[in-house]
């Protein structure tokens, strides 16, 4: 049988493959099947999103005084299965939306466990190499899943939603089997506690600057799925889609646009998967604020050129950047949250929280503006967002450093003035 760690991989996959599934096949569902635009389902998505960061948020404040964590992954395992692929029995916009963004929120149960459980891990570099297996795990399930949900959808529109049943009630039976993180890691000694201390203020330090970089990356995230599809069908429609700057019709491929938007949101994930493991086995990205700054820039002007390109191979270079800002972001806020044993299960939760705000904030404030101005324009303005964005970053990292070195002062740390920049 697979040990207990692998289960928890195989489950995140499992989980993240059947959100994939109903994220890609969804806006066309809404496009086809209820008469709706970018606007409807962006506002959808927004709502799913919001609702999914405010439960887990609220969460913080509950979800580590359970015995066993794992009980809200199994709730909400459990829940995503039996109602969000329920939704496409029913025509009404309002009931569709209620059911899904009621399946949506069952994950923020989900994955905060799951996420706090992986971080239990007491050695810092296994940790490191666990929690960029978690993420290679779950990202695996993102990238593969379009890939099949796409053409699933052009074949009949249900298929996809019944691949999310599936594999969302796999992942279920997987949470189920797996140990108590104490019964299974050990706690954490005071010895292991004290020889960790400068690691873990400096992670402290970070932490606040990485949650608002993950809260970017995943409202961009939060566009690809539900606006960059309605780009995509309308240059499909109005055969401005190009595979290589011109030299390739939209015709020739003889694709529907589900199944290329499929493809490119696939070198999103993929993108994340390698930056991912790339990062799980590097140590030199650890406390570096710069790296998210360089990463940030590159993905708005990423964005850029989604707004401005017909071809899919500008698209397709664009994704892998975005996709590379995501899983840097994504990386650094967990492993800053789990760094101190103390509050990890609060803080998985506030981290996991920026996840849904950002998918709000990028599906509402992208989608009216597709709606209203064009689904170019907002792409085209996405540096000036991520510039007020960093801004905000750079103070709060300044003020975590700030009081790094008002600690360090306090205990006579000769290294106080170090620069983790």
């Amino acid at each position: 049988m697979l040990k207990a760690h692998h289960r928890c991989y195989l489950a995140a996959f499992l989980l993240d493959f059947a959100v994939s599934s109903g994220f890609t096949a969804f806006p066309f569902f809404i496009f086809d099947h209820l008469g709706g635009d970018a606007r409807m389902s962006g506002w959808i998505s927004a709502i799913q999103s919001a609702c999914y960061g405010a439960v887990c948020i609220l969460s913080s404040t509950f979800v580590g005084r359970a015995r066993n964590g794992l009980i809200w992954a199994q709730i909400g395992s459990l829940g995503y299965a039996l109602i969000f692929p329920a939704a496409i029995l029913f025509r009404n916009p309002i009931i569709i939306a209620a059911m899904t963004i009621a399946g949506v929120t069952c994950m923020a149960l989900f994955w905060p466990a799951l996420q706090s459980w992986i971080g239990s891990v007491p050695d810092l570099r296994l940790r490191s190499r666990r929690i960029a297996h978690y993420n290679i795990s779950w990202s695996l399930g993102l990238a593969t899943s379009p890939l099949l949900a796409g053409p699933l959808y052009d074949m009949h529109y249900s298929l996809p939603f019944v691949l999310v049943f599936v594999s969302a009630l796999l992942s279920f039976a997987l949470v189920m089997s797996l140990p108590h993180e104490l019964s299974y890691f050990g706690a954490a000694t005071p010895e292991d506690l004290s020889s960790r201390a400068e690691h873990t203020a400096i992670s402290e330090a970070h932490l606040h600057c990485t949650w608002l970089a993950s809260f970017v990356g995943w409202a961009m995230v939060g566009v690809m799925r539900s606006v960059f599809p309605k780009r995509v069908h309308e240059l499909a429609a109005n055969h401005d889609l190009v595979v290589l700057f011109g030299s390739m019709s939209w015709e020739r491929l003889n694709l529907g646009p589900a199944t290329q938007t499929s493809w490119l949101i696939l070198m999103l994930y993929a993108s994340r998967v390698i930056t991912t493991l790339d990062m799980g086995h590097r140590h030199t990205w650890h406390h570096k604020f710069r790296i998210l700054v360089v990463w940030q820039i590159a993905a708005a002007l990423a964005f850029l050129g989604l707004g401005i390109s017909h071809s899919l191979f500008v698209m397709a270079i664009c994704c892998l950047i975005i996709g590379a800002n995501g899983a840097v972001s994504f990386f650094a806020s967990l492993y800053y949250s789990v760094a101190n044993p103390a509050f990890r299960h609060g803080r998985t939760a506030i981290h996991e929280g920026m996840v849904g705000v950002g998918g709000f904030v990028g599906s509402v404030a992208f989608g009216e503006l597709a709606s209203r101005l064009g689904t170019s324009w907002p792409f085209v303005y996405t540096p000036v967002f991520v510039a007020v964005c960093l801004a905000g970053q750079w103070l709060l990292f300044r003020r975590g450093m700030e009081r790094l070195h008002r600690s360090q002062s306090e205990l006579g740390d000769s290294d106080s003035s170090r620069n983790w920049t």
